[in-house]
């Protein structure tokens, strides 16, 4: 959970999928610390990046006009963790992460995916939905 209470001008606090990732990027965090620096130096970046990148990605759509960019930048973010469950593979199997800290990453991650994507389809659903009472236009809210 962040550390910061919820403001009204950070929207995006109040959101648990924002929320999820960002704890998963704390995790994330906190976990690259113990790889090593010489061997493991690229995989660490590309791992803090595609965790901090789904939690960026997330607040960024708040912030956006348009639920359809939302629903794109909500779409990068489950992109940013699809890859970050290949690079935790990577990690795994290079022996810098164990089975069961793996485990709980993949944990974390599922989590995040889950509410990221439910919070996209929700406003596919509510798009959809206001296309239809709007007599057939392809007028979508905020668009």
């Amino acid at each position: 959970m962040p550390t910061k209470p919820s403001e009204p001008d950070k929207p995006h606090l109040r959101l648990k999928a924002w929320v999820a990732c960002y704890d998963l990027t704390l995790s994330i965090h906190r976990s690259t610390r113990s790889w090593p620096a010489e061997g493991a130096r690229e995989l660490i970046g590309e791992t803090r990046s595609a965790a901090l990148g789904a939690t960026i990605r997330v607040a960024e759509g708040v912030d956006v006009r348009g639920a359809r960019e939302f629903r794109r930048l909500l779409e990068d973010a489950l992109g940013c963790l699809a890859r970050l469950s290949c690079l935790l593979m990577l990690a795994h199997d290079l022996e810098y992460l164990g089975r069961a800290e793996l485990t709980a990453l993949e944990v974390a991650r599922d989590h995040a995916a889950r509410l990221v994507g439910g919070l996209s389809r929700a406003l596919t659903r509510k798009a959809a939905d206001s296309t239809c009472t709007t007599g057939g236009t392809n007028v979508v809210p905020g668009d």
